[in-house]
């Protein structure tokens, strides 16, 4: 998925339903490496151009997969970003299909992840 969104082109303007960018993050993910069990990109965030690393953690669990993913800006001064973060990870695993096959869960709040509670995936 990250390669299917590589790039500047996917990058929505504003719209009627939208009216003030971001209306959408679904491009400029970049895969800087991958294995068996890790996977590490990032991504560029298409009105400011902050860049945020990401991370996904794979390892087998009882027949399946479990994965542990990560995302966090270079910029130290990106801490309130309306779910930013956990957006960066979710886009990709909703995108991908995953989060629709049996058995998929998700396990995250606030204190791990700031502002999840709020977060807008569908614009951030």
């Amino acid at each position: 998925q990250i390669q299917a969104w590589q790039g500047d082109s996917l990058c929505p303007g504003t719209s009627p339903s939208c009216p003030d960018l971001p209306c959408g993050q679904n491009c400029l993910y970049d895969l800087t490496s991958n294995s068996n069990s890790l996977i590490k990109g990032t991504h560029t965030t298409p009105v400011a151009r902050y860049v945020d690393d990401i991370s996904f953690k794979l390892r087998e669990n009882n027949g399946g997969c479990q994965v542990s993913a990560k995302s966090s800006s270079q910029t130290w001064y990106a801490v309130l970003d309306k779910g930013t973060n956990y957006c960066n990870l979710r886009n990709l695993i909703d995108g991908s299909g995953l989060s629709s096959t049996v058995g998929f869960t998700e396990s995250t709040r606030d204190k791990v992840c700031t502002q999840y509670s709020s977060r807008d995936c569908t614009r951030f």
